[in-house]
């Protein structure tokens, strides 16, 4: 089974619940240095997820663990540190307790130095309502309890923000993380995983989590820039970034709105982004991402609606997508492209050439009195056919 699947699959679990709790916290801080290639840190933001109907029971158990290993104080990724055992320890307990946790791990090496990131709120800002926006379309309700961060005005002006997403969010609110256990627990998961990316700890360790383990979402997404392509083509790079690039404006300008057919779009390019980062040169059949979308969303599209209502859309919006006999798929280098040239040449030549044939008989009969591709009436289409 692949970690895409894997992935869908434990945030499908998920949708039927009527309303969720999500406890946030974050590991890193908000700094971007102006030095190029002194960002090599991560921030990693956590939720940790808990059915309301499990609520009561699961915050016993949150509370067993922290006063376990923290007695009557807070835990704390911090305190813990690198001693990997007692780490490991409560890893594993928390493992016992079955908890469901989302993570968005941000590369700060990977963000312009000159983007509108390098302020500490809209870094803050952008970064967390980005989290929040790849959840909502997992859950139909959720109450969302964020650990404290910043004065008074700045919780409330960003309380605001992200109530701004829609209606899914019953409450937004700020807590002391030390009146939480959830939001201790998200402290210890979100340290683990930039422990594990730092490598100061091995990647090896997040499987102490067991096999609830994070659902983890990277960005900004690794460009796949540095492998081999079939062709060492001067333009693959290129094409490359720029296909890349305009998916990802897409898949955001999409999770930003709270229609449905919006979310269904969001949803069809991460998946498809997912598998280009793990395999770039495989194509994707159709039949996979109406899974997908099921699985995640609960709507139910033939791949007829996949092309039509999903893949029509993008590709009006500037997004370049090559598909053949074999799926669709991100073009990874100029073959991709040329591929789909050849598929749309075999489709689309043929229906030209018999439109110019009976054209010109049409026009021969009349005296070239009557053109039945007349500009007036298709000029679209005029402009690829052959003068009369």
């Amino acid at each position: 089974m692949s970690k895409v699947t894997e992935v869908t699959k434990e945030i499908g679990k998920y949708l039927k619940s009527t309303e969720q709790y999500i406890f946030v916290d974050e590991s890193g801080d908000t700094n971007l240095s102006d030095v190029p290639g002194e960002n090599h840190d991560y921030y990693v933001i956590t939720g940790v997820i808990i059915p309301a109907s499990d609520l009561t029971s699961a915050t016993t158990c949150a509370q067993e663990i922290v006063e376990r290993h923290a007695g009557d104080g807070e835990l704390k990724s911090s305190n813990i540190g690198g001693r990997s055992s007692r780490r490991q320890q409560i890893l594993e307990e928390m493992a016992v307790a079955k908890f469901q946790y989302y993570c968005l791990v941000v590369d700060k090496n990977r963000i312009w130095r000159d983007s509108g990131l390098r302020w500490k709120p809209s870094f803050y800002k952008f970064l967390h309502r980005m989290f929040y926006s790849r959840i909502k379309g997992a859950f139909l309700e959720m109450t969302i309890i964020a650990d404290d961060y910043g004065r008074s005005e700045f919780k409330q002006s960003f309380r605001k923000y992200i109530l701004e997403l829609g209606s899914l969010f019953e409450t937004f609110e700020f807590k002391d993380s030390r009146s939480s256990p959830f939001l201790q627990l998200a402290d210890v998961v979100a340290g683990t995983v930039r422990r594990a990316y730092s490598e100061n700890d091995p990647p090896e360790i997040l499987a102490k989590l067991g096999c609830q383990y994070p659902i983890i979402e990277e960005w900004p997404p690794k460009e796949a820039w540095g492998r081999e392509t079939p062709e060492n083509s001067q333009y693959d790079e290129a094409i490359r970034g720029i296909s890349l690039r305009n998916i990802r404006e897409y898949v955001e300008s999409n999770l930003a709105s709270d229609e449905e057919d919006a979310q269904l779009r969001a949803h069809a390019f991460r998946y498809l982004l997912a598998r280009f980062d793990l395999e770039p040169e495989q194509y994707v059949k159709r039949a996979e991402i109406v899974s997908h979308i099921a699985d995640v969303l609960c709507v139910n599209l033939s791949e007829q609606m996949l092309t039509t209502k999903i893949f029509a859309d993008a590709r009006d919006n500037g997004v370049i997508l090559s598909s053949t006999d074999a799926g669709i798929k991100i073009p990874y280098n100029a073959k991709d492209l040329s591929d789909w040239m050849q598929r749309v040449e075999s489709q689309v030549a043929p229906y030209l050439r018999r439109v110019e044939d009976a054209r010109r008989t049409i026009l021969l009969a009349s005296n070239q009195k009557y053109d039945i591709a007349a500009a007036a009436h298709f000029p679209a289409l005029c402009k690829y056919l052959k003068d009369g």
